[in-house]
């Protein structure tokens, strides 16, 4: 089963591992380059939609929150704030694992 996932058609959906292995068995170096410009490619896409998000946010922090009314200085909306990030991530977790199980039976 393992042997398999590494025979994908598209090299660059396997990723970085495709990439190890090819370099280690000696196949194409055209092949290894290719996977690395799409994974570059990717990775870019990425920091540029992360970029793009985070400049929004920090825009309607500025211009919109004046308006907004003032929240009150307690120790509960402190943890909210704290763990609010940590819990989003838990189940975005939780789900993509959940879902790769799913999909490997």
């Amino acid at each position: 089963m393992v042997l398999w996932w590494f025979k994908a058609e598209t090299p660059y959906k396997v990723g970085i591992v495709s990439l190890v292995i090819g370099a280690k068995k000696g196949n194409n170096i055209t092949t290894a380059y290719r996977v690395t410009q799409k994974l570059m490619g990717i990775q870019f896409n990425f920091i540029v939609k992360v970029f793009i998000l985070s400049l929004g946010i920090s825009l309607v922090i500025k211009y919109a929150s004046p308006s907004l009314p003032p929240i009150p200085v307690t120790s509960g909306n402190a943890l909210i704030a704290v763990l609010t990030p940590a819990i989003i991530l838990a189940i975005a977790l939780l789900w993509r694992f959940w879902k790769f199980q799913s999909r490997g039976s």
